[in-house]
């Protein structure tokens, strides 16, 4: 499995990159659809620039006015390590009178507000500001083509020396602009 890791990492790249990039859409995918900035939680939401409960109720009530239906929608929030850990800082993410879990033991983020938290690294910075996403499963469309292929070969030119390739073609974007929010935390707070 380790041999997929890198594929894996290019479809995370692809999905990060579709989050906030221009969309194809249109009946051909000949328009372009830019990033609606109205769909961003700003850096300052919640008292601070930290990742808070703030700014995740926000993202929740953006999602509700466009009318998500959070009870068969999936939601998920992907957020760099600092942000998890901010949110490690609050009481309200700790505590078992507000989560069901224990966070302090497993050392991951339980469910809050219906989101399941996705950690990455890879999330664009522009600035001070890390671009945490948070979106509805159906918001957003990894698309596969030509299947995922893995084949395993000797190089005897090469001492025999085991040779993996795995390929595959995929692209994301978002398929519902009004389910894809942008979460700015300041990476300097």
């Amino acid at each position: 499995m380790r041999r997929m890791a890198p594929l894996g990492r290019s479809m995370d790249d692809e999905i990060i990159g579709a989050l906030f990039g221009d969309a194809k859409t249109g009946e051909n995918g000949s328009t372009v659809t830019a990033w609606d900035t109205n769909l961003t939680v700003e850096s300052t939401e919640g008292g601070n620039g930290q990742m808070n409960h703030g700014k995740i109720r926000k993202a929740l009530q953006k999602l509700l006015e466009a009318e998500v239906d959070i009870d068969s929608e999936e939601l998920f929030i992907a957020a760099g390590a600092k942000q998890i850990m901010e949110l490690f800082g609050e009481t309200q993410t700790l505590s078992v009178d507000y989560v069901d879990g224990k966070p302090v033991i497993t050392g991951k983020i339980p469910m809050l507000y219906g989101f399941k938290f996705v950690h990455s690294q890879k999330l664009d910075k522009v600035g001070d500001n890390r671009h945490c996403a948070a979106w509805a499963k159906s918001g957003m469309h990894l698309g596969i083509w030509n299947d995922i292929s893995t084949s395993i070969d000797r190089r005897p030119d090469k001492g025999n020396a085991t040779q993996v390739l795995c390929k595959g073609t995929f692209g994301a974007t978002r398929t519902e602009e009004a389910k894809v929010i942008r979460i700015e935390c300041s990476e300097t707070a």
